[in-house]
């Protein structure tokens, strides 16, 4: 990724760095992470980025660059939507506070003065940006947001999904959940298993991004044993170390042409 060097725009408030458009259609998002951010995404990360559905479920290998086209796609909304309220949430409050920095990193690229509002910031436009932590009897409070991303929500539980899903109740708004594949177990792995119709879907295994070499790969592989191989870098679902007996074998127990 090209990154913006000492020419890079500035901006000072929402207005001037919103998208430009054509008619009443706004430029995407992934055209303007370009413009503006810096670095050009890939076929997939683009087609995230540009996802018109209100619920994107994003399964990928390590290291293609989910959080960065997360915090992207937040910095995006945040300058486009009226009264934009973002709540990053995760299986612990460490890497939620590394999605808002990194989103907060992009604002000050752009010149945006990101001023702090409690345990997260808010921009020039007044749109907040709050990273939570897993627990479900302390993020409760917040009402209403505009997006919710849930990072590496394979390894999040589902009493943390079943708290925060609410929130968007009344507000209508978006939810991202993305994630290494993990245990078979937990909403973001039901979801990918049953692929609701109104979910837009994106799987990027390590053969999709062209940052990871097959030299790289070819190491891992043998270093890691096929197994954990397949869950890191293949999107591959694997038995927890609980499980007796795998999801694709308890399936095939059952005979549904009977």
């Amino acid at each position: 990724m090209s990154l913006l060097g000492k020419n890079r725009p500035k901006f000072t408030s929402a207005a001037e760095v919103s998208p430009s458009h054509t008619g009443d259609v706004c430029l995407n998002a992934a055209a303007w992470v370009s413009e503006h951010l810096g670095f050009t995404p890939d076929q997939l990360q683009a087609e995230a980025l540009d996802a018109t559905e209100d619920r994107v479920l994003l399964l990928c290998t390590r290291q293609w660059g989910k959080s960065t086209i997360a915090a992207a796609k937040a910095l995006h909304h945040a300058l486009t939507t009226k009264n934009a309220f973002i709540i990053f949430a995760s299986a612990c409050k460490r890497q939620s506070k590394e999605l808002a920095r990194k989103c907060k990193e992009f604002a000050a690229r752009l010149g945006l003065k990101a001023e702090p509002d409690g345990e997260g910031f808010t921009l020039p436009n007044g749109a907040r940006i709050i990273p939570v932590p897993q627990n479900p009897e302390k993020v409760r409070c917040y009402s209403a947001p505009s997006l919710i991303i849930i990072d590496e929500s394979a390894y999040v539980k589902d009493e943390m999904f079943q708290t925060v899903t609410p929130m968007l109740a009344t507000s209508n708004g978006t939810l991202w959940i993305m994630s290494t594949a993990g245990p078979q177990r937990g909403f973001f792995y039901k979801t990918w298993l049953n692929r609701p119709e109104e979910w837009k879907i994106v799987k990027a295994t390590a053969d999709d991004c062209p940052r990871i070499t097959v030299k790289f790969l070819a190491r891992e592989r043998v270093s890691m044993g096929q197994t954990v191989f397949s869950r890191e870098y293949l999107c591959e679902f694997v038995a927890g170390h609980q499980q007796l007996v795998s999801q694709e074998d308890a399936d095939a127990i059952f005979d549904t042409d009977f």
